[in-house]
C-alpha cells in the first residue's frame, strides 16, 4: 500500500520536493538544515536587537 506524501517546500531557497523518508533533514537543493525556517534578515535582527536592548560583538576576522 502506498501512501501519498504531501509536497515540502524549503522557505530558505523556495525548493520544492517529495520527501523519500518521513523526517526531512535538509533541502535537497541548497542543503539547508533550516528548510523549514524563514530566513531573518540581519538588519530586521539588529533593530529587534535595538528594542530589546540586546548588545552582540560582532565577529572580527583578523588577517583576512
Amino acid at each position: 500500500m502506498k501512501v501519498k506524501v504531501s509536497e515540502i517546500i524549503c522557505k530558505r531557497c523556495g525548493h520544492k520536493w517529495h520527501p523519500r523518508k518521513c523526517e526531512v533533514v535538509v533541502c535537497p537543493k541548497c542543503h539547508s538544515p533550516y528548510w523549514n525556517k524563514e530566513f531573518v534578515n540581519k538588519s530586521i535582527a539588529d533593530e529587534l536587537d535595538k528594542k530589546l536592548g540586546i548588545e552582540r560583538k560582532e565577529d572580527v576576522h583578523e588577517g583576512r
